[in-house]
C-alpha cells in the first residue's frame, strides 16, 4: 500500500477516534446532569374561594445549597402570588411578582451553605378565581456554596379553588401523512398525558387524514405537561412528544401534524443524518423527551447511546 494512502487512512482513523472521544465526554457531562438525585418541588394546594395559603418551595436531598433563582408560572385568572418570604434555610435577595403575566421570579441564598431538605422560599398564594392552575417551577440558577451547578429534577404543583368549575375545552388536532408526503387516511392516533398516565384515542374518519381530540383544560391537561402521540396506519407507526406551553393553554389547544415512516435519526427532518441530529438527541435525553426518530437503537428510550450510535454513523 502506498505510504501516502497509509498516512491518509491513519489520519482519518484519528479524526474518527477524536470525534468519538469528544462525544463520550459530552455524554458523560449530560449523564452527570441527568442522574440528579435532588428534587425541587412545590405542593398541590386546595383553597377556599378568596382564601390565602402559604406553601414552601422545597429542594430535597441537596448538598451545600448556596444560591438560586427560579420562576413560578401560574394562571393569574385563578391565583395570585401575594408575597415571597425567607425560610430558616434560605434568605430572599430579590423577588418580582407579576400577576398580570402570571410569573413570579425569586432569588435567594444561604451564605454558609445548608444540606438536606431545604426550604428555598415561602410563597403566599391568594385565590382570585375558580377552577385550577398549575404551579410550574422553572429553574434559572441553582448552585452550591462552591458555585457549582446543582442538578435537580422538577416536581411541579397545582392550586385548586374549591367549588364549581365551568369546563373549558382544549382541542388537539392535525393531519397525518407518510414520510414521502402522501396522505394517511384513517389513522389511529392515541394520545397520552405522560404526567397523569391517561390515554385517549382521537377521532379520525376513514376517508381523511385529519384527527381531533377534545380535552378539558385542568381536568385532562395543563400547560407544563407533555402529551405523547402514538400514530399508526396498522402497519407502520411513529411516536412524538409535545410539551404543552402557556400559549397552547391560552389558545385552547394546538395543532400537530405528524408523519409515519420517517428515517430514524433524522430528528431535524432535513433529509440527512448529521452531528446536528446527535446534538438534538443529547438534548432530548437530558430533558427526558421521546421521539421515535431519535430512538436510534429502538429500545423505546432516548439516551446518550442513541446520540453516540448516530454520531458513529456520520463519521464512518
Amino acid at each position: 500500500m502506498p505510504i501516502d494512502r497509509i498516512r491518509g487512512t491513519k489520519k482519518r482513523r484519528c479524526q474518527v477516534n477524536l470525534s468519538i472521544l469528544i462525544t463520550v465526554f459530552i455524554i458523560l457531562s449530560v449523564l452527570t446532569a441527568v442522574c440528579a438525585a435532588e428534587t425541587i418541588s412545590i405542593g398541590d394546594v386546595i383553597s377556599e374561594p378568596y382564601e390565602n395559603v402559604t406553601v414552601p418551595i422545597v429542594i430535597s436531598g441537596v448538598s451545600d445549597y448556596g444560591t438560586g433563582t427560579i420562576n413560578i408560572e401560574y394562571d393569574p385568572s385563578v391565583v395570585h402570588v401575594l408575597g415571597v418570604a425567607d425560610t430558616p434555610h434560605s434568605e430572599i435577595t430579590a423577588s418580582n411578582i407579576d400577576n398580570t403575566a402570571g410569573i413570579t421570579r425569586i432569588a435567594a441564598w444561604n451564605n454558609d451553605g445548608v444540606s438536606g431538605d431545604v426550604f428555598f422560599a415561602n410563597l403566599t398564594l391568594g385565590a382570585v378565581g375558580t377552577c385550577r392552575s398549575p404551579l410550574n417551577i422553572i429553574v434559572d440558577l441553582l448552585k452550591d456554596i462552591g458555585y457549582s451547578k446543582i442538578p435537580v429534577t422538577v416536581d411541579n404543583g397545582s392550586f385548586t379553588v374549591e367549588g364549581p368549575c365551568p369546563p373549558e375545552s382544549f382541542l388537539v388536532h392535525g393531519y397525518i401523512s407518510y414520510g414521502n408526503g402522501s396522505i394517511c387516511n384513517g389513522p389511529v392516533v392515541s394520545i397520552t398525558n405522560q404526567g397523569r398516565n391517561t390515554m385517549w384515542q382521537a377521532d379520525a374518519d376513514a376517508d381523511r387524514n385529519y384527527y381531533r381530540l377534545e380535552l378539558i383544560s385542568g381536568d385532562d391537561i395543563d400547560f407544563g405537561e407533555t402529551l405523547r402521540f402514538n400514530v399508526t396506519d396498522g402497519y407502520e407507526s411513529s411516536l412524538v412528544d409535545h410539551f404543552v406551553t402557556r400559549e397552547d393553554a391560552e389558545s385552547g389547544g394546538f395543532s400537530l401534524n405528524s408523519s409515519i415512516g420517517k428515517r430514524p435519526g433524522d430528528v431535524n427532518e432535513d433529509g440527512e443524518i448529521t452531528p446536528a441530529d446527535a446534538a438534538i438527541i443529547l438534548q432530548m435525553a437530558a430533558q427526558g423527551e421521546y421521539s421515535e426518530l431519535a430512538d436510534v437503537n429502538g429500545d423505546f428510550e432516548i439516551t446518550s447511546l442513541d446520540a453516540l450510535m448516530l454520531l458513529q454513523e456520520t463519521v464512518i
